[in-house]
């Protein structure tokens, strides 16, 4: 990854990071709308769980747009996006993510 890529993947997730609490809870919002029987399942839902579940999301997206080679593309969006020129492993997000967590100690 390019060191401009790198910094692309990091203004992602600091843009998102101020506002993950709100963005949960459209999320869950909209979510009940659609499937009000699932409300019931999730009673003990609370504000650290909806922040998990956040994290959860942001690492599928990653893995989605990233790692995963789709049948219609033939390759992943990031690589037909020309965000990447290769194919991302696991490894490779874990190693933006640890770089991401040392500059927001750092801030």
């Amino acid at each position: 990854m390019t060191p401009e890529q790198t910094k692309l993947v990091r203004q992602s997730f600091d843009a998102i990071w101020p506002v993950r609490r709100k963005l949960a809870d459209q999320f869950y919002r909209r979510f009940f709308e659609l499937a009000p029987d699932a409300q019931g399942h999730s009673a003990g839902l609370r504000p650290k769980k909806v922040e998990n579940h956040a994290h959860s999301v942001a690492l599928f997206a990653m893995y989605y747009n990233f790692v995963r080679i789709h049948k219609t593309l033939r390759t992943t969006p990031a690589m037909a996006a020309n965000i990447t020129k290769r194919l991302w492993e696991i490894g490779d997000i874990v190693d933006v993510l640890e770089a991401w967590e040392t500059a927001q100690k750092a801030a």
